[in-house]
């Protein structure tokens, strides 16, 4: 009895460690508002600004980034952007 509950736990813990890494992402689409070095502002429509993270060596860019254009990055937990995309108006 005991063994079932320990397993059913594990699985249990299993299937939500999984799902914590499909939510880890998000995507971020605004427009640039400020450029600082590898540091990216980026306003959303819901008026929100985000600081995001481009390293010029692991951020996949499609695009040259500008103050005032408009943009979609997806984002890690932690602010680091795995990908821009400058978007076209």
């Amino acid at each position: 009895m005991m063994k079932k509950i320990f397993g059913l736990i594990g699985v249990f813990m299993m299937v939500l460690t999984l799902a914590g890494v499909g939510l880890a992402g998000t995507t971020i689409t605004g427009e640039i508002v400020k450029i600082d070095g590898e540091m990216v502002s980026v306003k959303d429509s819901a008026g929100k600004v985000h600081q995001i993270h481009v390293d010029p060596k692991a951020t996949k860019k499609s695009g040259e980034l500008k103050q005032g254009d408009k943009v979609k990055a997806e984002v890690d937990e932690k602010g680091h952007a795995n990908s821009v995309e400058a978007q076209k108006m």
